[in-house]
């Protein structure tokens, strides 16, 4: 095909194609079955003898004397929980706390949440920087209709499991698990629905994602251990999607129905996959295709054989790659520029037919 007909080719994929494939936003996200409100003056999730006190302003914590302050009976936070600070080595004095909106456990030198009962957190969840923590036991997660959920869970130092966390089952914001290097399998498998999902620079051997219906960006990166990933189930991921820095990744698993990617795909330094071949049903992506720096790949073929990129293509650095498979993405597939260079050298400079030919 001539590098005319590659551009007659090309403009048939038109911005109307691709802003089709827009149908939805992330917004759209939600959890629960019937209305659940962590208003105050409304809420239905007290217990019906109102024996818990309510509290309605954050509460933080950061010294002995800060929990001396607490309520002694059973009490529900309507506001945020936040405690914080290398004094805190125990949450023993929360007492009966029974719920709080939204918690954050920040750079404490607790060991375990020594928590004289579970808690509900009926929003979002941040524990970050604790290099003592083991473990999130005791923590169940609910989602109440009017605040937003987002899950992040980096940089403590010895934290092996999620515990509660990894039950969650809707996101409105991000979920985001990173920087744990001690953190082993990463399993959502009730998760369906999450605005975004960044699993970065753990030490687990496996992710699953399997039941996600529903999903905006996703990033996998630098996990050095990660061998095998469970795709999400979801038919079209409304953002980007980075698959970057997992150098023991051989293979991408199953991601199950996923036709449509709306935005970029970019595949960068991970030294252990020879195929893209778990997107092989993957038909369009709306905006640019990256594929860098994977030293076996050899197998392209889930891009080579999309219908449409939206924008550039870069297949560059690629050792194991014939350059004959990065310019079949030229010749076959609609899309802008197509740069490709540093590959392994097609024989001969001269390449087989390809499959649109």
């Amino acid at each position: 095909m001539s590098t005319k007909a590659h551009a007659l080719l090309t403009a048939t994929l038109s911005l109307t194609t691709l802003a089709s494939l827009a149908t939805g936003c992330v917004g759209d996200v939600g959890g629960g079955d019937a209305a659940r409100s962590r208003n105050p003056k409304t809420s239905e999730e007290k217990p019906a003898d109102g024996t818990c006190k309510q509290v309605n302003t954050p509460v933080t914590l950061r010294a002995a004397a800060d929990f001396d302050k607490l309520p002694t009976t059973c009490w529900d936070l309507y506001a945020t929980l936040r405690v914080e600070g290398a004094a805190v080595t125990s949450l023993a004095k929360l007492g009966k706390l029974a719920s709080v909106n939204d918690l954050e456990i920040v750079d404490t030198g607790l060991t375990t949440l020594d928590l004289a009962q579970p808690i509900d957190v009926w929003g979002s969840i941040t524990v970050s920087g604790n290099s003592k923590l083991t473990s999130l036991d005791k923590l169940q997660l609910k989602d109440a209709d009017d605040l937003t959920t987002a899950y992040s869970i980096r940089n403590n130092a010895v934290l092996t499991g999620l515990a509660g966390v990894a039950y969650a089952k809707t996101v409105e914001g991000e979920l985001r698990i990173s920087d744990n290097p001690r953190l082993g399998t990463i399993d959502f498998g009730e998760l369906t629905a999450a605005g975004s999902v960044a699993i970065i620079n753990n030490a687990g051997t496996s992710l699953d994602l399997g039941s996600l219906q529903q999903v905006g960006r996703i990033e996998i990166s630098n996990n050095a251990q990660l061998a095998a990933i469970t795709g999400p189930a979801a038919a079209t991921i409304k953002g980007d999607l980075v698959i970057r820095g997992n150098r023991a990744l051989t293979q991408l698993g199953s991601w199950g129905a996923l036709t449509q990617l709306q935005g970029s795909l970019t595949i960068d330094d991970n030294d252990a996959l020879a195929s893209l071949g778990g997107l092989a049903g993957m038909q369009y992506v709306t905006s640019s295709v990256t594929i860098t720096g994977n030293a076996v790949i050899n197998d392209i073929a889930a891009v080579s054989h999309l219908r449409g990129i939206g924008t550039t293509v870069l297949v560059t650095g690629n050792s194991s790659l014939s350059n004959c498979r990065a310019l079949e993405i030229y010749y076959c597939v609609p899309s802008g520029s197509v740069t490709f260079n540093t590959n392994q050298p097609n024989t001969g400079n001269n390449c087989p037919r390809f499959w649109c030919q």
